[in-house]
């Protein structure tokens, strides 16, 4: 994205809202977070990226960062957004607070820190292409950064169904509410906030109350995660925008809350197709190998294999374009009237993605999947059709119950 002499990341002030903060995210206030993180030249150099679709490099930041470029990201995004300074948050409890979130992530191969570190800065780059974050409180932005920071805190590698399968120690505790692994994100999430020396936002200016709303909406947001809310997201989203319009500060604060947010921070986790092919493709791949791992579980227990999951059989790029064609790209459509700008910049990459899965998808013969049921996921994916919804809904089968 270029920059503009105030950078690309400039939200216009709107007068609702107590929080309300002019040039939210300017290009002085990215320089600044960056600045003021405890790195090397070369991370400042990256996080100096921070809020850019195009240019920012989680995998560089991976690196050099030594494997924590989760913990470094959210400080330096909180800080750009001006969010620690105003609320007053104690940035050594913040930031050991991050660094034991960042412990408690798995070392799996897509469901790790470094794919939580790219959904918070694809919000940063989010809020920064449009105006919508202006729209929000203080408390708010804190929650829908951490949430991203949280969505996936501890993920096994395994999906929904695995766990009732196995009748893990996870489905013991959480199969009658549904969501077994966004439930145990959550519940990871709320022993961390409660450690002491953890609790970053008990001597801040947010009141009790906030505090309170803050857990409440961090759970709210994990668990509307999980993909088999996504038909749920979709429709709350679409329903508060035709009542309210495409102005978020036209919205009422529950709306902003259970729609909104919600919606922009699923975007944000299934937005790995809409980055720039190279980035796009390891994505990809590192998704794959996840699921075969999950189906070498399966075939170790002599369990069914979850068709995605089968090494011999599964084929990966009909299946990812048939995610990207019926899922993400209706999604951002959905976002666009919030969004413009942001849509604007991804959809030439999603593009560009669905082309490069298709031709790698050539090789394949008859559907890629042959057990599953076209009807499966019908609220979910809505009308798909052919071998196509076959792979989309396998992909989808592995990402939810």
């Amino acid at each position: 994205m270029e920059n503009s002499e105030e950078g690309n990341c400039t939200a216009r002030q709107n007068p609702p809202f107590k929080a309300m903060t002019p040039n939210l995210i300017t290009k002085s206030s990215i320089e600044s977070a960056a600045a003021a993180s405890d790195t090397s030249p070369e991370v400042a150099s990256i996080l100096d990226k921070v809020c850019d679709w195009d240019s920012f490099d989680v995998f560089k930041l991976d690196a050099c960062t030594g494997g924590r470029p989760l913990q470094v990201v959210t400080l330096c995004l909180l800080r750009t957004l001006g969010v620690v300074e105003r609320l007053q948050l104690d940035v050594t409890r913040l930031s050991e607070f991050l660094a034991a979130v960042e412990g408690h992530y798995t070392p799996q191969h897509y469901h790790n820190s470094t794919h939580a570190a790219d959904v918070v800065q694809a919000l940063g780059a989010m809020m920064a292409a449009d105006q919508w974050a202006s729209a929000l409180e203080d408390w708010e932005r804190l929650a829908i950064i951490i949430g991203a920071a949280v969505h996936d805190l501890g993920h096994p590698g395994v999906n929904n169904d695995f766990h009732v399968r196995t009748n893990s120690e996870a489905a013991q505790a959480y199969s009658t509410l549904g969501s077994i692994n966004e439930n145990n994100h959550a519940a990871l999430a709320s022993s961390l906030l409660d450690l002491r020396g953890n609790d970053f936002f008990m001597s801040s200016t947010m009141d009790a109350t906030e505090a309170t709303q803050f857990k409440s909406l961090l759970k709210e947001l994990i668990l509307s995660t999980d993909m088999a809310h996504h038909g749920g997201v979709i429709k709350s989203f679409k329903a508060s925008l035709q009542q309210f319009g495409s102005e978020l500060t036209n919205w009422s604060e529950d709306a902003r809350r259970n729609a909104a947010l919600r919606m922009f921070l699923h975007c944000a986790d299934i937005s790995n197709p809409a980055r720039p092919l190279e980035h796009c493709s390891e994505w990809g791949r590192r998704v794959q190998e996840e699921l075969y791992g999950q189906g070498d579980k399966e075939r170790e227990l002599g369990l069914v294999l979850t068709p995605a999951c089968d090494r011999g059989s599964s084929c990966p790029g009909r299946s990812q374009a048939a995610f990207i064609k019926h899922l993400m790209q209706p999604t951002i459509a959905v976002l666009a009237p919030l969004a413009p700008k942001f849509v604007e910049t991804v959809t030439p990459h999603i593009n560009a993605s669905l082309e490069h899965w298709r031709a790698l998808s050539n090789g394949c013969s008859g559907d890629c999947i042959s057990n599953s049921s076209p009807n499966k996921l019908p609220e979910r994916m809505g009308p798909l059709a052919g071998s196509e919804r076959n792979c989309s809904s396998d992909v989808i089968t592995y990402l939810a119950p």
